[in-house]
């Protein structure tokens, strides 16, 4: 019985198992690079389109799947493998691709959608920067570790120090924070809090997708500090991850997004050319493809 992709067309041409093999490596592999690439750039702006892809793709590999051959029993099939490896990159893809997403392309796109604020004083109210990504303090403001605290919850402690300037505050608009880097009674050590120059960082964003789960903990320590040092926090305090680079530290979001989908595309295309090939020498090699062979080539 004649292969379905040449049904009716008469003989197979010369480049017939190139062509095959073509499309059992470099189909899989061109719908993995575009789900891949859409959720890297798309993800801030067009999702729908990015779930659209998937769909269509996933439709597309069931389509491969049904198109088997009719009374085929013996040996592998083509359009089911072509269908399976389609479907198998566009679930990898996906995974992957939402992975990367939630890990570091979109909290860059967050933060880009935010405000940049330079030379803040810190005794500024915090609600006139409410809409802050990234925060760079003037140059009299300082990181007051000496009155920093932890609150601990769960398993984390959390942690806060003061951001001060030379002006005596009744308030404190402004906290450095982290967690799993100080003490309970202090001892704050998140961020290069050592550096002169680190004098600000991004924002622990409080709205949003992106929202930090953590800022709840976070006004706990706040509170502590009160308690032990007499340091009243603003009730709209924002709190940040402390930097000597916020803009370095907001790159970075995106440099490890674009190395992640850079390393799974090439590791998924080696994959690929692996399984294309082998499941292509299993079918050229079974005793039915061979015999179809000789009858097509004359």
């Amino acid at each position: 019985m004649m292969d379905p992709l040449h049904a009716g067309m008469g003989p197979r041409p010369q480049n017939f198992h190139t062509m095959s093999l073509g499309l059992l490596v470099l189909l899989p592999i061109s719908m993995f690079l575009v789900i891949s690439f859409l959720m890297v750039y798309l993800s801030h702006s067009a999702q729908a389109g990015i779930w659209l892809a998937v769909i269509l793709f996933s439709l597309i590999s069931l389509i491969f799947m049904m198109a088997r051959k009719r009374n085929t029993r013996d040996g592998p099939n083509f359009w089911l493998n072509l269908g399976l490896l389609c479907f198998l990159a566009t679930t990898i893809a996906t995974i992957l691709g939402i992975y990367n997403m939630q890990n570091h392309t979109s909290r860059y796109w967050a933060y880009t959608g935010q405000r940049s604020y330079s030379n803040v004083l810190p005794s500024e109210p915090a609600l006139s920067h409410i809409d802050a990504g990234t925060i760079f303090f003037s140059a009299d403001a300082r990181l007051d570790v000496a009155r920093s605290a932890g609150y601990s919850s769960g398993e984390h402690i959390f942690c806060v120090a003061p951001v001060l300037g030379t002006a005596q505050q009744s308030v404190v608009h402004y906290w450095a924070a982290g967690f799993d880097c100080c003490r309970t009674s202090g001892n704050f050590t998140c961020g290069p809090v050592t550096k002169p120059e680190a004098r600000g960082g991004l924002v622990y964003l409080w709205t949003g997708h992106f929202a930090s789960p953590h800022l709840d903990d976070f006004r706990r320590a706040a509170k502590e500090a009160k308690r032990a040092f007499g340091l009243e926090p603003s009730p709209d305090a924002l709190f940040l991850d402390w930097s000597d680079d916020p803009d370095q530290s907001l790159q970075a979001f995106w440099n490890d997004g674009i190395h992640f989908f850079l390393c799974s595309v090439v590791i998924y295309t080696s994959f690929s050319l692996a399984i294309g090939s082998a499941l292509h020498c299993c079918r050229r090699g079974s005793p039915r493809t061979k015999l179809e062979d000789a009858r097509l080539t004359y």
